[in-house]
């Protein structure tokens, strides 16, 4: 029986194939590795995917800090700029933002995190990587904030 596809298009497939599975694993092996936060998020505000990292920092498992809304995790202080972040990157045309705010612990106490994030398909996709602020830079970053709200 006679192939419906030339032998050098099974072939490309395979190949395809195969430069997918490589890249996925290379995804794969960057997420784990990563002491930075990285994520990717959906239009509706869930995560579809967290670096290993999320756990150590946060103590939520990934599963359970994709199963809910990531505004979820924010602070009631930071919502509001959060939310104009997402905005900006998915209706606007600035297609990077950075910017900080803080992510409840699974015990209850706030982190605060330093925010890139950018949107890069179109499906409304937002990459995002995060680093923890220490407590001084959290501090500097408090008190300026404060001087910006003063003033205004």
């Amino acid at each position: 029986m006679e192939s419906r596809y030339p032998e050098s298009s099974l072939e490309r497939l395979r190949e395809l194939s195969n430069q997918l599975v490589s890249a996925e694993t290379q995804l794969e092996q960057f997420f784990e590795l990563s002491i930075d936060l990285l994520a990717i998020a959906d239009v509706r505000g869930f995560y579809l995917k967290l670096s290993k990292s999320w756990e150590e920092v946060l103590g939520w498992t990934r599963g359970e800090l994709m199963s809910i809304g990531y505004m979820e995790f924010v602070h009631p202080e930071d919502l509001k700029l959060t939310m104009e972040a997402r905005k900006l990157l998915l209706h606007d045309d600035i297609s990077e933002f950075d910017f900080i705010n803080r992510y409840r612990h699974k015990d209850g106490h706030y982190v605060t995190l330093a925010w890139r994030a950018r949107r890069v398909d179109s499906q409304g996709r937002i990459y995002g990587v995060a680093r923890i602020l220490s407590d001084e830079e959290a501090s500097a970053h408090a008190e300026k904030q404060s001087h910006l709200s003063d003033s205004n």
